[in-house]
């Protein structure tokens, strides 16, 4: 267990978590689902640590108790094989209208999302770099193409927050205050775009 997982436990046997129904979820998560090719389950989480969070639906709260076993048990939420799932404050799930607030948020989550799919891939040390540098200028190319369509994504936003995302996740929070400074060290040239969407899909 890891302070995340034992954090969302103690919250669901707490009774301090609970569903969001399909129909009521977030616009922005049909974006996550659009960039990450999965599907994507949201609960409503109290305000704080939670709040952001993302979870593979493999991720084990316990040893052999994975996450989306206890949401079935303890909140009757079916969660989909190979779903991620997203942990939302009541507050956090009002930036409808709010496409820079969005876009934030889904920087946050595909910088997560990225970073633990390449972690539980087992990737060999030594290429987790250039596979999380693949995987973001996919995105970020993706992003700029959605960006075309109007509401769709604030592509200044959601790559100021995929930078403060890696940075947090690879270096620490002192790291994400220097953004630029995370894509420098992530991001391959922007020139370099080829089969960036083939790359994404296999997030």
């Amino acid at each position: 267990m890891t302070t995340k997982t034992d954090t969302l436990l103690h919250a669901i046997w707490t009774c301090a978590v609970s569903p969001v129904h399909p129909d009521a979820k977030h616009p922005l998560i049909a974006l996550v689902e659009t960039f990450l090719k999965v599907k994507a389950v949201v609960i409503e989480v109290p305000t704080g640590p939670l709040c952001g969070r993302v979870f593979q639906e493999t991720t084990e709260l316990m040893p052999d108790l994975p996450i989306a076993d206890v949401l079935e048990h303890e909140l009757d939420i079916c969660v989909p094989a190979g779903a991620i799932i997203i942990c939302l404050s009541a507050d956090a799930q009002d930036t409808r209208g709010n496409l820079r607030a969005a876009s934030r948020a889904l920087g946050t989550f595909c910088a997560e999302v990225v970073v633990d799919t390449v972690q539980l891939a087992a990737t060999p040390f030594a290429d987790e770099r250039k596979e999380m540098r693949e995987r973001a200028q996919a995105i970020m190319s993706l992003a700029r193409q959605l960006a075309t369509a109007p509401g769709a994504v604030d592509v200044p936003s959601f790559k100021s927050a995929l930078a403060r995302g890696f940075g947090e996740l690879l270096g620490g929070p002192a790291n994400a205050r220097s953004a630029d400074a995370t894509l420098a060290a992530l991001y391959v040239p922007e020139a370099d775009t080829t089969n960036t969407l083939a790359a994404a899909r296999r997030v």
